[in-house]
């Protein structure tokens, strides 16, 4: 770490929230291979962003294209369990922010989803002061552009910010733009071992 940042910015799927254990679950449930799944929903998802799809159309367009639309209620039922939210990243986040950092989420999601993370990372409303959405803003990361977008609205330099995202495609950008970043792995253990990393660098 180069200097004491200012800000730390946190990803959310894959480091607040354990995506990947919904699309198990939704798996399962629907008795579909996981790598199956991901192929038809990728071709959607990908591409669903920044603000012109909502999570429920995404998902009836992954489900018609295995003739089970009927299904959409339970699916829903699976991604808003607030037990999907790690409970020791949920304390990172108290932690830094006891400690005095600024704390924001930085994420590509669908439209409708932050009162949703704020009811479940943010019981006070107090913590996190801004939510950047690919939604809400049209773009999406990797775009530099929604890097700088976050840069303005902060007011922050960019040695200022330690960013934390688990894919690297993310992190690369993050590192152009100058940021502190830190490459994170949910892993099997809620992103303990991660956590802990960032703790060291940080508290």
């Amino acid at each position: 770490m180069n200097k004491k940042p200012k800000w730390v910015i946190f990803d959310v799927g894959q480091v607040l929230y354990d995506y990947t254990s919904f699309e198990l679950e939704v798996s399962k449930y629907l008795n579909i291979d996981y790598s199956i799944l991901k192929i038809e929903m990728n071709e959607i998802v990908e591409n669903s962003m920044t603000g012109e799809l909502t999570f429920e159309q995404v998902w009836i367009g992954v489900l018609s294209k295995i003739k089970r639309e009927n299904e959409l209620t339970k699916i829903i039922e699976f991604f808003w369990d607030p037990k999907k939210f790690s409970k020791d990243t949920k304390l990172l986040l108290k932690q830094l922010h006891k400690k005095g950092y600024s704390i924001a989420l930085f994420t590509n999601n669908w439209p409708n989803m932050r009162e949703w993370m704020i009811k479940n990372l943010d019981e006070k409303n107090m913590m996190i002061k801004h939510i950047f959405e690919s939604a809400k803003e049209h773009l999406r990361k990797p775009d530099e552009k929604f890097y700088k977008l976050v840069e303005e609205r902060i007011a922050a330099r960019a040695d200022e910010i330690y960013f934390i995202d688990d894919l690297e495609i993310n992190i690369v950008t993050g590192q152009r733009m100058n940021w502190q970043t830190f490459h994170y792995s949910f892993g099997n253990d809620g992103g303990r071992a991660s956590n802990e990393r960032i703790r060291k660098e940080l508290l």
